[in-house]
């Protein structure tokens, strides 16, 4: 078992990429046009551009506040300012990567994480939003140093990937808490597991904490600015089974009896003592990640389960797009806020089958706004 809480800190020693001058940090990136091509990319996106790049963690590092950070794609500029800690991390890893938010200098929204031979995240500008992601999320075998950029319009959703609901009855203790008032910002303690099989899909323990903590990265901020409190994620434990034996989840492709086990295994959530239980520490949402092509009444077409109302959800890997993963973990933490679904075909994060956009719908906001007013027990962010 690999529970990564209380590990000391490690750092690779690079070169830091700056342009002469300006004290600037450099992301450059080299088009590659490729010899044969990629079948599983042009499955799964319709027009996208190939660029090599050699990132290293070192090679960004943020001063003060917040740095500018210039994402050159051969040519094509993205001027930057990005600060640490776009979600905020209680966990002491190995290698962390950088979790950087902000803003382009003209405006916008910029998510990025970043580690050594990684970048996962998204530059919005008006209505586009442009992801960049390694090539090796969806072409497996190739080098570390590819990645591939496209716009969310651009993504094939190859099926239809549906949520199950499961309703559930709100535990006694959060009612029992009066209403809040309104706040700027509620801190959310989140914790995050996995079955072993992500470990064996994404090549390593190091590779399945990049994915988790780039996709929460990437999710923050459809919670941010949204409802009448900022809902902030501070990750409080995160377990990733090192080996198969070291696995307590069972082997099963029912989402329903993985979520309930999950629940019964962290043995906490919401305002719940937690002790003794699997994470170890109190927190207040979990998700479960798990690459099993999961089921919930017989449908295999569905890729998330979650507690309605409730604290725990179960996410499948089902795709590599990092547009489509925040659109589903997005769709699993409103369930969670007691968000139902909105029409099928509604352009709303809670629509039935995974929806790439960023718009909430009326009703998922009064829901949530609900939900959260009476967990009265969240802390205020610092």
């Amino acid at each position: 078992m690999t529970c990564m809480k209380s590990v000391l800190l490690t750092f690779c020693l690079c070169a830091i990429a700056l342009i002469p001058g300006n004290a600037q940090n450099l992301i450059k990136g080299f088009e590659f046009t490729p010899d044969e091509s990629f079948t599983t990319l042009d499955e799964n996106i319709e027009v996208y551009q190939l660029y090599r790049i050699d990132i290293n963690k070192e090679d960004i590092q943020i001063e003060g506040s917040s740095s500018i950070v210039v994402l050159d794609l051969d040519g094509r500029i993205f001027n930057m300012n990005l600060y640490e800690d776009n979600i905020t991390t209680s966990v002491e890893y190995q290698n962390r990567p950088h979790l950087l938010g902000g803003s382009l200098n003209t405006g916008g929204i910029v998510t990025l994480t970043i580690n050594d031979d990684y970048i996962n995240g998204y530059i919005r500008t008006g209505d586009n939003y442009i992801y960049i992601e390694n090539l090796r999320n969806i072409e497996k075998g190739v080098t570390d140093n590819l990645y591939v950029v496209y716009n969310a319009n651009d993504v094939i959703e190859t099926g239809e990937h549906i949520c199950g609901v499961q309703l559930t009855e709100s535990k006694t203790n959060e009612y029992q808490n009066k209403m809040m008032p309104t706040t700027m910002c509620k801190l959310i303690d989140f914790a995050i597991a996995n079955t072993y099989d992500m470990v064996t899909a994404e090549g390593s323990v190091t590779n399945v904490i990049n994915h988790n903590l780039a996709v929460l990265n990437n999710v923050q901020t459809n919670y941010r600015s949204e409802f009448n409190a900022n809902l902030e994620f501070d990750v409080v434990a995160h377990f990733v089974p090192a080996t198969s034996g070291a696995d307590p989840f069972p082997s099963t492709t029912n989402a329903s009896t993985l979520l309930s086990f999950f629940d019964g295994w962290g043995d906490g959530g919401g305002n719940t003592s937690c002790s003794p239980c699997g994470f170890g520490v109190n927190y207040n949402q979990a998700s479960l990640w798990t690459d099993r092509d999961i089921t919930f009444n017989g449908n295999s077409g569905t890729v998330g389960l979650a507690q309605t109302p409730g604290w725990h959800h179960v996410l499948e890997n089902y795709t590599s797009s990092a547009a489509s993963l925040q659109a589903m973990v997005s769709h699993e933490k409103g369930h969670n806020y007691a968000a139902l679904h909105d029409p099928s075909g509604s352009n709303f994060i809670m629509a039935p089958s995974v929806t790439i956009t960023p718009n909430w719908s009326t009703s998922s906001v009064n829901a949530i706004n609900g939900r959260v007013s009476r967990q009265g027990y969240l802390s205020n962010c610092s």
